[in-house]
């Protein structure tokens, strides 16, 4: 297996030395031990270069796009191995980070949506779409992300039953 050295540097105070993230990740030869899939959406080049350093240093293989309409397309063809969409806000052209997301729980509703934004959205995001508010750390980064994709350990779910089929009517945990 291949590894390689992968540090990220903040350009907000050039004079620190020390990286915000230093890792030893997997090289192109071990994709096997990786995570899965992200779709980055992005205007903000820094913020977007951000979130995908910060995502490959924890072993995701991220894919990328410039503008909401860009992001859509890359999903329509990526669609089955994205685990999640992680995208601004605000961006430039037509269409805006809400449509994008819009358009992701439409088309796959399974797949979640990270809405980064310094904006409240104006209306609830729906299930499986969360917020991460601007700025952010690389750790709130990765909690969110985590809670989006990956199943919390020792978290029960209850289904709900109908009434008279043996099983009280609940919703979320039990009493």
């Amino acid at each position: 297996m291949r590894w390689c050295d992968y540090s990220l540097y903040s350009r907000l105070n050039p004079g620190d030395r020390q990286p915000i993230i230093s890792r030893k990740m997997p090289g192109t030869n071990a994709m096997e031990d990786r995570k899965g899939s992200l779709l980055v959406v992005g205007a903000e080049s820094f913020t977007a270069e951000y979130i995908v350093a910060a995502l490959r240093a924890e072993g995701y293989d991220v894919l990328t796009a410039s503008t909401a309409e860009e992001g859509w397309g890359l999903f329509l063809r990526e669609g089955p191995r994205v685990r999640a969409v992680i995208t601004e806000g605000v961006m430039p052209g037509g269409w805006d980070g809400l449509e994008l997301a819009r358009r992701v729980r439409v088309t796959a509703p399974e797949t979640p949506v990270l809405l980064v934004t310094a904006h409240r959205p104006p209306s609830p995001l729906g299930p499986r779409c969360a917020m991460l508010p601007k700025p952010f750390t690389v750790e709130a980064l990765r909690f969110a992300v985590r809670r989006l994709v990956e199943p919390c350990p020792g978290v029960v779910t209850y289904k709900c039953h109908e009434p008279g089929s043996g099983w009280p009517a609940q919703s979320g945990s039990p009493r």
